[in-house]
This record gives C-alpha cells, structure tokens and sequence, in this order.
C-alpha cells in the first residue's frame, strides 16, 4: 500500500457513517487479495498504523504450544518489541493472544508485563494496545500498536478492533491455503518417492509406501523428509 492511498483511505474512514463502512469493505477486499500470510500481515500492520495513528504496528501470529511468532511490522521497534515478547515469552500479547484486547496507556508505570517492559521502555516506546486477531476456530495471532507518546485514542482504538476482524479473517484464509498447498506437495514428493521404489524394486505401492513409513519411524524423520532423500538417493535413508 502506497502513502498516498494510506492517507486517501484514512480520511475516508475519518468521514464516519457509510463512508467509513466503505472503506472497511474495501479494506476486507485488499486483505483478501493480499499474497499469502506474510503478505497479508504486512497490509494489515499498514492499515493499522493509519487507523491508530501509532507510531508501529505489528503482527504474531500463534505457533506451537502458545508461542509467539513475529510475522510482520512497520519498524524496527515494533519488531523489536514483538520479538522481545516472543523470545521472553511474557508480554501482553501473551494475553491478547487469549481473545482479550490489552491496552497499556503508560509504560513508564506499568511493571506488570516483567522484563519485556523495560525493553519496551528502552525502545521509546511509551504506549501501547493490543488486539486478538481471532476467528470463530480460535486465536490466530495478535495485532500489535505502538506509540511514541500518549496512548491510542478511544475512536482510533475501536477502528482497529474492526479491521483487526477483517485482518483475522484473512490471516486464517491465507494460512488454510498454505497448509493445503503444503499438504498437496508433501503428497507430490511421497508419491514420487513411491514410484522410484517401485521401479527399483517391482514392488507394488502399498509396498513401497510401508518403506517408507519404516525408514521414518526407524530414523525418527518425518515421512516427507524420507521421501526427499528418497528421491534425492534412490533409496530409502537407512536402507
């Protein structure tokens, strides 16, 4: 998104009434559009800082047992803030992540977030909101909003609560899609794997697919990884 249609589609949100709903349509459009998650994370930060007039915004997105994992931001301190977060694990994104909206209005005063409050404090951050990115299935991240200075304004706020609705439902789109694109190829690569067994073998692919399976449990590799070497080599890892 360009500065000029940052600021051209500010002041229509701006205007209030069915202008602003317009322009959150446009907006659910755009994030739909938006190349894969990463690519939809990066719009959505840049809407977001437009919205909330903050100095940053950032998203993370939920990774395994509850994690924290930075995907995008708009600065270097937002990254900054959201990496300390991930790596610390405790912050308020950790809560927000629960389907709770965290507002901290004065980081000079709140000590509540443990050692992630002076790494925030000593990136100049003074402010800070945060916003579940959710979906009826669950969390799906967290949208991040940083501020320089006084905290984000109740009106601001609540308009990036809304677009953090569009940007949660495109997030979990996006990440539906990789996942079955990756599952597409995971069964492309193991199914090429068969045939070179097959082939080599004059075995069956109920045969060549139990290969597999042994080499992967045997070498604790997951099947696709066995499958690659597979092709790589033309046998089976360990065999």
């Amino acid at each position: 998104m360009t500065e000029r249609l940052d600021d051209a589609w500010l002041e229509v949100v701006r205007r209030g009434g069915t202008a602003e709903a317009a322009a959150f349509a446009r907006l659910a459009l755009e994030l739909d559009a938006a190349r894969g998650t990463t690519g939809t994370a990066e719009l959505t930060c840049a809407y977001a800082r437009a919205v909330a007039g903050c100095a940053g915004a950032g998203v993370v997105v939920r990774g395994s047992g509850g994690s924290l994992v930075p995907l995008a931001a708009t600065d270097d301190a937002t990254r900054a803030a959201d990496r300390a977060q991930a790596e610390l694990g405790v912050g308020p994104a950790h809560t927000a992540l629960s389907d709770a909206v965290v507002v901290a209005a004065d980081l000079a005063d709140d000590d509540a977030w443990g050692a992630w409050t002076p790494a925030a404090r000593a990136l100049g951050l003074r402010s800070a909101a945060f916003l579940p990115l959710a979906v009826r299935s669950g969390g799906v991240g967290v949208l991040s909003l940083y501020s320089t200075g006084a905290a984000i304004g109740d009106r601001d706020l609540e308009r990036a609560r809304v677009l953090a609705q569009h940007a949660a439902l495109a997030l979990a789109r996006s990440r539906l899609e990789e996942q079955l694109l990756q599952a597409l190829d995971s069964r492309g690569v193991i199914a090429r794997a068969q045939g070179v067994l097959m082939e080599r073998h004059g075995i069956d692919a109920e045969a060549a697919f139990d290969l597999l399976r042994r080499s992967s449990q045997a070498l604790n590799l997951k099947l696709t990884e066995v499958a690659a070497r597979t092709l790589a080599s033309g046998r089976p890892p360990g065999r």
